[in-house]
């Protein structure tokens, strides 16, 4: 696997699938991983995707890309050779082993070699005899293996697909808004340093492969009783959770899985006159590694995918999370663009909008996500057809575009697709933040940010009643803002 190429190499019919897989909304980690470029090339690709499609409309520069001819034919040949033997044996080989073994043979025909051996060596070798990826990847080798034993377990439990479920998490920076909608404002809200992580949370999305159930999110803040959920946190459209780094630990996870989860199940099954086992598919993440005697008490079984995985077979993460995500922030989008025409519409807009309003969202856009997504998210797991829908709906993001650009002229597509992207590199370092972090001590919550600056608005409608306090309420303001700043 290259750990750092310029993509070169990569013709443009790749760069076009690798742009497909990221609209679909497969991680830049895992297209990086597959592919075996760095992250910043497949950023780069994101980012020119419109030049790259221009590029790609004349059918001659499909395959276009930088070659060089080998001078190891007879190497290379024999190492065809050696390759197919192996993998009828059933051999796993890896790129490393492939390289050793080149290293070998070209030893063997000219005695001393000036022979390297590079990545970029090996990528050409492959394109050369056709020799897919997935063939030597271990980790795309344990998924077709789990894919392949999993069938083979339905069919043979007579599962029923409707009691198949996949649950996975996800961060989600709730209270970031693209910047250029705040320039204009006193105090700009973006996304940096401590700030942003006081405001994210995480949610967790659990459906089956039908889509026909979605269960209520798992969201988990930093903060148990936050002012906005004071009357009506028992009430509320997901299972909220706390933990003092807005993670999902292994108790939380327990008291979803028991309590929730197999609550839910049982009572679709109950109202459906119907009985059966049913399973649960869960990413190998420490945290859902419970008690041995609870990973399958007869009727539920908890089941989870190889290491280094979910980016290929994990539902969830194969469209269903990025799909709701989008959805999120056109919705949250969508409000702030109806303040934008009134005087402090966006601080009065941040005084008023607090976790209760990131739940709402978060669960319309929840709901939101078609059969569709979630039936087309486990077509690899199942193996199955991907449906193809003849309806032609209009992407957020387009309308987003053409609202804020009607009402106020101050987003164009390519700069909401920006702040998008920005809000998912900090999720990603929060997630990697999290994974890394799971044994270290929890830091102590403070007051949230929706708080202060409910506080701070408030401060400042006050001392435009209050004149004697305007000059007090100006420098606790200003101090405040400073102090952000560093």
């Amino acid at each position: 696997m290259m750990s750092s190429s310029s993509g070169a190499n990569i013709s443009i019919a790749d760069r076009l699938e690798i742009l497909a897989k990221l609209e679909d909304g497969m991680t830049v980690s895992g297209i990086a991983c597959e592919y075996g470029l760095s992250k910043r090339t497949i950023r780069r690709y994101r980012q020119n995707s419109k030049e790259i499609r221009n590029f790609a409309a004349n059918p001659k520069h499909r395959e276009m890309k930088r070659q060089r001819k080998s001078t190891y034919t007879d190497m290379e040949t024999k190492l065809y050779n050696w390759f197919l033997q192996r993998k009828l044996l059933g051999d796993c080989l890896t790129d490393n082993i492939l390289i050793k073994k080149a290293k070998e043979m070209e030893t063997e025909f000219a005695g001393t070699s000036n022979f390297k051996g590079s990545r970029g060596w090996l990528w050409n070798w492959k394109k050369k005899y056709d020799i897919d990826k997935k063939t030597t990847d271990p980790n795309e080798i344990a998924a077709n293996n789990f894919i392949r034993e999993f069938l083979q377990t339905l069919v043979k439990e007579n599962i029923s697909e409707e009691d198949v479920y996949n649950m996975d998490e996800t961060s989600l920076l709730w209270r970031a808004l693209p910047w250029k909608t705040l320039a204009h404002e006193e105090k700009c809200l973006i996304i940096k340093g401590e700030n942003g992580k006081t405001d994210i949370v995480t949610v967790a999305f659990c459906a089956n492969t039908s889509g026909t159930h979605k269960l209520p999110l798992l969201f988990v803040n930093k903060f148990a009783n936050p002012r906005a959920l004071k009357h009506c946190k028992d009430t509320l459209s997901v299972v909220y959770k706390s933990h003092p780094n807005a993670w999902i630990n292994e108790d939380i996870f327990r008291e979803w899985y028991n309590n929730h989860f197999k609550q839910c199940v049982k009572e679709r099954q109950l109202q459906e006159q119907r009985e059966g086992k049913v399973i649960l598919l869960v990413d190998n993440f420490k945290a859902h590694k419970l008690e041995k005697d609870e990973l399958d008490d007869g009727h539920f079984v908890l089941m989870f995918l190889p290491p280094n995985t979910s980016s290929m077979i994990q539902p969830m993460d194969r469209g269903v999370i990025a799909e709701c995500k989008k959805l999120f922030r056109h919705k949250l989008f969508h409000q702030v663009l109806q303040v934008l025409q009134y005087d402090d519409g966006l601080t009065q807009f941040y005084a008023d909008y607090d976790i209760k309003d990131c739940i709402n969202f978060i669960s319309e856009a929840w709901n939101d996500v078609t059969l569709q997504t979630i039936r087309n998210s486990w077509a690899k797991i199942l193996n199955r057809q991907i449906e193809l829908n003849d309806l032609k709906i209009e992407d957020p993001i387009v309308s987003d575009e053409k609202n804020a650009k009607q009402s106020f002229n101050v987003m164009s597509a390519e700069e909401i697709t920006e702040w998008i992207s920005r809000c998912e590199q900090v999720e990603i370092i929060f997630e990697e933040t999290g994974i890394e972090g799971e044994n270290k001590s929890p830091s102590s919550p403070s007051i949230g940010g929706e708080e202060i600056d409910h506080l701070l608005y408030n401060l400042k409608t006050l001392s435009k009643i209050e004149p004697e306090i305007e000059a007090d309420a100006k420098r606790i303001i200003n101090c405040f803002n400073k102090t952000e700043e560093r």
